[in-house]
């Protein structure tokens, strides 16, 4: 597979794990910009997955983009908003994990 597909891929989960956090900013502050980020976010991780589509067919990517909202998501959540998470959602997020890079072997 092209390099091309993975910076794709890359792209789509910090662009998604983006508009989470402007999600959670938009809810906490009240702040129209941060709802537009959200919005902007998800609009250009839509438009790199459309050019994903040229390297893996459309289940496949949807799966990915999942696995990696869950990831971002979690991360996100982690690292900048200080919540916490319990053994069997990490367990779960390996799993996960496991699953994204199981998707893309051929």
């Amino acid at each position: 597979m092209d390099w091309t597909y993975f910076l794709y891929i890359i792209l789509i989960g910090l662009l998604d794990g983006l508009a989470m956090v402007f999600s959670k900013l938009w809810f906490v502050h009240k702040n129209i910009l941060y709802l537009f980020g959200a919005f902007l976010s998800l609009g250009i991780a839509a438009i790199f997955f459309a050019f994903t589509l040229k390297y893996q067919n459309l289940v496949i990517m949807n799966l990915v983009w999942i696995g990696l909202s869950v990831l971002t998501g979690t991360l996100a959540g982690l690292l900048i908003f200080k919540e916490s998470i319990g053994i069997l959602q990490i367990i779960g997020m390996i799993i996960v994990l496991i699953g994204v890079v199981l998707l893309n072997i051929k």
